[in-house]
């Protein structure tokens, strides 16, 4: 990044917050602070005036609309929210973006390309920008324990079957899917999946190699270094993927 942002983070969700962390320091963010509740964001803003504020929208039984009028100076606001209906009352407040949750590194980098910019949006981008929120891909519904993660469809490496229960392993986890493997592969986009095994799905962009195993057949090496029996039955298809 040209510009090192200073940057607060407002999100009461621990594995997001996480998350967004990590995704900003690998662009050359400076986190300024953290903060999960309404009462610790007001002080650290003050305290710290990142030149970015980066807020969840609802936090407990309060909002940040509320905390923005006690801001006593001018942040570049994004707003992070797994929540469309905020859009308009976001760009009220001139947010520079407006961002859905689950989202990709891609699209934080194209966030901070627009901060770099100080491009807030008006009119046709305003309408762009909803337009894009609206035609998001479908998110995939998954479970981390009791909490409900929901996972766009370019975060996914690869899925299982193990002991009769699915799991789905993204970028930042692993979490389990209610439902069988056969479900998941009717919501997964078909031009970005691929089923190699009765047992795994793969997202095709996730593979890094394919390695010669033995008596003729292939293994699958994914970017996490996870290796993938590929079915026999398949493996002139998925290896014509690559041509």
């Amino acid at each position: 990044m040209k510009d090192r942002f200073t940057c607060g983070i407002v999100e009461d969700e621990p594995l997001p917050l996480k998350r967004l962390v990590r995704i900003l320091e690998g662009y050359g963010a400076e986190i300024s602070f953290t903060a999960s509740s309404y009462e610790d964001a007001k002080k650290l803003i003050e305290a710290e005036r990142p030149r970015v504020l980066f807020l969840d929208i609802n936090l407990g039984e309060r909002n940040v609309f509320e905390l923005l009028k006690e801001v006593k100076y001018e942040p570049m606001v994004v707003f992070i929210t797994a929540y469309d209906e905020y859009a308009i009352k976001a760009f009220e407040e001139n947010a520079i973006d407006y961002i859905l949750k689950p989202y990709s590194k891609e699209r934080i980098e194209k966030c901070l390309n627009r901060l770099r910019k100080k491009n807030t949006p008006v009119n046709s981008e305003l309408i762009e920008l909803l337009e894009n929120l609206r035609s998001q891909k479908q998110r995939i519904r998954a479970r981390d324990g009791e909490d409900i993660v929901l996972l766009n469809p370019d975060e996914i490496i690869y899925a299982k079957a193990e002991e009769k229960k699915i799991y789905i392993v993204a970028d930042f986890g692993k979490f389990s899917y209610e439902g069988t493997l056969n479900d998941l592969q009717k919501v997964l986009p078909t031009s970005e999946f691929y089923r190699i095994h009765k047992s795994y799905i793969v997202r095709i962009g996730a593979v890094q190699k394919i390695k010669r195993w033995f008596a003729g057949s292939y293994i699958a090496e994914l970017i996490d270094g996870t290796h993938l029996k590929i079915a026999r039955n398949v493996q002139k298809d998925f290896l014509n993927l690559f041509k």
